[in-house]
């Protein structure tokens, strides 16, 4: 047979004909079994293909130096060119089981198939196709033990506030310390700037579990590690990606109010049951009814008034690719526009990054830049409240029919009603605004003198510029509806203004050292490095009282007076602050593998915090994990059903430094007006807040148990972890005498004067379970279908000298979880049923 291939030379066809030829051959993967079902087809030729037999085996007669496609469900797709007859073997790569997928790691990366500890990679594709606003809520659902509670919440200017994440359960007593730590491209980051990254940007994510894995990071890695690597130019040609969304946000569930007809109805009940005499008469409640007096029997819905619908949510994706013979780059640019459901209020955001690689030296030395800015913008008028709103009755009209605000409730004039509504507020009430912007900079380098050597250094200065502004404005009386006249309560006289200005500088530098040799089938890595870090926090506040108008409002309109003078929780205005704190840090780490099948990892990092008094600010971090790839020895050759079987055991310290606040251990003094002294304000100087020097790190301990495996030529893999997670010296607020001199309370975090002792003790249980079927439907569709299962059990072992502590509605008690409910809640709630 022959083959007829058409051409065309100066616009006339031109045929060649090639002689068929028969090939044959056996297709294996990659530890010599035979693939039977292999699709085996000439390209571009459709009519000429086959499958291999069982044993793997095919034959095929095709054109002579035409190129043959091998497909199979779960390897790689492989091209080879038949130049003659005779026979043509084939081994196929597994595609699915990603074994040698290189993962980030801390300080440097690995092979998925020497990994040892509990990691967790997300790819790109799993985050970029999430609609959401923030890259913390693309993570729900992706990793077992990676939790993201998202709380409906409504905007404001810290991105990552309305959704908490935790990896492996909660272990600190303290608010937010149990939040991960942040790394993105080798740099420590805030949940701020995390929660603001473009999906688009990212090239890879890893979850830092264990403390084998977390361990490097030492002092701040006791709630696990989240890293992200951002892209590099890279492949062969520029592109550009355009990527532009806009929809509307809804609340999924908004509460229904009840109409005044039923309220009033059953208003009366509730007083007739409880042996009272009905407020509302049968002639009230058939007016609210019928809606024939809407002036004084209204029935207003308080959410239909005050609440949009919807709010439109609109983002533009801008990314450019630019590889190149010696300098890679890649620039990514994005904005988000984003309305409330409460009127007048938005926010937009600008994220802009550019990532430069340059190749000095062909594989000795490479020098890179990485430049990153974020501005945030967030406005709103007024300063509604969602517990005002929720207590609005609808028989409180909302305006009367001559257009002023409502001030009638059940026929009679209510000033406490009048005030309360919050659309007034909103329109009237002032507005505030807040201005964020981030602005880093870093240059990384890798020097490659030898063979196995290499030399990586990291330079990085970020700054941080933020402005908030708040005025309440003068408000007009409400007038009665019935007489005219003013309702005098509902008046606000005096305006005030605040205003916050914060701006952090943040500098580190870091150089690792890599040496890695491979002798027969002995494998060793061995990275050493260390670390500074120093970080600096300026605060200035400023506020007056009695402005002119609400119109003029800088701080020079204000009244002078020094009683006009502004205060916020922490104390009067016209004042600045300042926190310093430091960081040095060694660290390293040691990889072996014998024949690829028994894997050890060692680690430890030493750290030395300024946050804690000189003589006890040193803290070690070791860690140990081992690994054996059970699939790779030679009594698992003839079992063709799993293509990897890896067990793996770790157990590492960690801690938590973060808890900590700076100037823990110092008496801090406060400055301000204090006392009155013939009806003249006078400053004074006092301690609000004991000190404690002994303060140290909450510490971790933790074990880890885990098995991963693939089967079926990758179209099953799963991940399985145990766990114990020993949390020890966490830090509370020890219950004191209140003839103490301070803030006795134990839950108030802010205005406490208590010192945060470690006293108290936790223990995490859990077990973990992520399974994932891949497959293909053709040559083209290919689907992957997971799912994940995590069990923790939280339990607090000891609570200083106490068995419980109380938190709001919370109770912290030995034996139960983190933030139980207590039993006067239970008690309460069983009531109302009863009732």
């Amino acid at each position: 047979m022959t083959a007829s291939i058409s051409a065309y030379a100066g616009g006339l066809p031109v045929n060649y004909t090639r002689a068929d030829i028969n090939v044959k051959g056996t297709v294996k993967d990659s530890q010599g079994n035979p693939i039977p079902g292999v699709s085996v087809q000439v390209k571009n030729l459709t009519s000429r293909g086959t499958s291999t037999n069982a044993e793997g085996a095919y034959a095929l007669t095709v054109p002579e130096n035409s190129v043959l496609v091998f497909r199979a469900i779960g390897f790689k797709t492989k091209e080879v060119t038949a130049a003659k007859a005779g026979t043509i073997d084939i081994s196929l790569e597994d595609e699915s089981s990603n074994l040698n997928e290189v993962v980030v790691v801390a300080y440097g990366t690995q092979k998925r198939t020497s990994l040892t500890g509990a990691i967790a990679t997300v790819t790109p594709k799993q985050l970029k196709d999430r609609p959401v606003t923030s890259i913390q809520n693309a993570l729900q659902g992706v990793s077992p033990g990676l939790t993201i509670l998202q709380r409906p919440g409504d905007l404001s200017r810290d991105a990552s506030a309305s959704t908490t994440v935790s990896i492996r359960g909660r272990s600190s007593l303290v608010s937010g310390g149990s939040n991960p730590m942040y790394v993105i491209d080798g740099i420590p980051a805030s949940a701020q700037e995390f929660a603001t990254l473009n999906p688009n940007d990212i090239s890879s994510m890893s979850v830092l579990k264990d403390a084998s894995s977390a361990a490097l990071y030492g002092s701040r890695a006791a709630n696990g590690v989240i890293m992200v690597t951002t892209k590099r130019g890279n492949g062969e040609k520029t592109t550009v990606e355009l990527n532009a969304n806009y929809g509307w946000q809804s609340p999924t569930k908004m509460a229904k109010y009840v109409g005044s007809g039923d309220y009033t109805t059953l208003y009366n009940e509730a007083l007739t049951n409880a042996g009272g005499a009905p407020l509302f008469t049968a002639e009230q409640i058939q007016w609210y009814k019928d809606g024939s007096k809407p002036d004084l029997y209204p029935n207003t819905d308080w959410y239909d008034k005050v609440l949009r619908k919807t709010a439109p949510l609109s983002d533009i994706n801008l990314n450019i690719n630019a590889p190149g013979k010696i300098t890679n780059s890649y620039l990514g640019v994005s904005y988000l526009s984003q309305e409330s459901i409460i009127p007048n209020k938005d926010q937009n955001r600008f994220v802009a990054k550019l990532n430069t690689e340059t190749t000095i030296v062909p594989e000795i030395l490479k020098v890179g830049t990485n430049f990153s800015f974020i501005n945030q913008n967030f406005d709103r008028k007024g300063n509604m409240s969602w517990t005002e709103l929720n207590r609005s009755l609808p028989t409180s009209v909302f305006r009367q029919s001559n257009g002023d605000w409502g001030s009638i409730d059940n026929g009679k004039a209510n000033a406490q009603t009048a005030g309360r509504n919050q659309a007034r507020i909103i329109e009237e009430g002032g507005k505030a605004w807040d201005r964020d912007n981030y602005f880093q900079t870093s240059a990384n380098a890798t020097l490659t003198p030898l063979k196995g050597l290499s030399i990586n250094g990291l330079v990085s200065l970020k700054y941080t510029n933020g402005n908030s502004w708040s005025f309440n404005n003068t408000l007009d009386p409400i007038n009665d509806f019935l007489t005219g006249k003013p309702i005098t309560s509902t008046q606000k006289v005096q305006n005030d203004m605040l205003e916050y200005w914060r701006k952090r500088r943040e500098l580190l530098t870091q150089v690792t050292t890599d040496y890695e040799r491979t002798f027969g089938k002995h494998y060793g890595k061995l990275t050493v490095g260390a670390s500074q870090e120093s970080n600096t926090y300026r605060t200035a506040f400023v506020g007056r009282k009695n402005f002119p108008n609400n119109d003029m409002t800088t701080v020079v309109s204000g009244s002078s007076n020094p009683e006009d003078i502004n205060s916020d929780d922490d104390g009067q205005a016209n004042r600045s602050n300042q926190q310093d704190w430091a960081m040095r840090s060694v660290f390293g780490r040691f990889n072996y593998a014998f024949n690829d099948k028994y894997l050890l990892e060692v680690n430890t990092r030493i750290d030395y915090s300024s946050r804690f008094r000189k003589d006890i600010r040193r803290a070690v971090f070791p860690s140990f994990s081992a690994g054996w790839n059970v699939s790779k020895e030679d009594f698992m050759k003839n079992v063709d059903w799993i293509n990897n079987l890896k067990l793996r055991g770790s157990w590492g310290s960690l801690g938590n430094q973060d808890v900590v606040s700076i100037g823990n251990y110092f008496d801090l003094l406060n400055t301000g007006y204090q006392y009155s002294f013939e009806e003249a304000p006078q400053g004074g100087v006092w301690s609000a807040k004991i000190a404690n020097p002994l303060a140290t790190w909450e510490k971790v301990y933790m074990t880890d148990l885990g098995i991963d495996l693939s089967m079926f030529n990758g179209k099953l893999d799963i991940t399985t972890d145990y766990y114990i997670k020993n949390t020890k010296d966490l830090l509370m607020r020890v219950p004191a005498l209140a003839t103490s001199g301070v803030n006795t309370s134990t839950t108030d975090a802010i205005n406490s004067g208590l010192p945060l002792s470690n006293g108290a003790a936790t223990q995490n249980k859990g077990f973990e379970l992520a399974i994932t079927h891949n497959n293909k439907i053709g040559s083209d569709f290919t689907f992957s279908i997971g799912g994940n299962l995590s069990i923790i059990k939280s339990t607090i072992t000891k609570l200083g000298d106490g068995s419980e502590t109380f938190d709001g509605r919370f109770i912290q008690k030995v034996g139960e979880s983190i933030g139980s409910f207590t039993d006067m809640n239970q008690k309460v709630f069983l009531l109302m049923l009863l009732t």
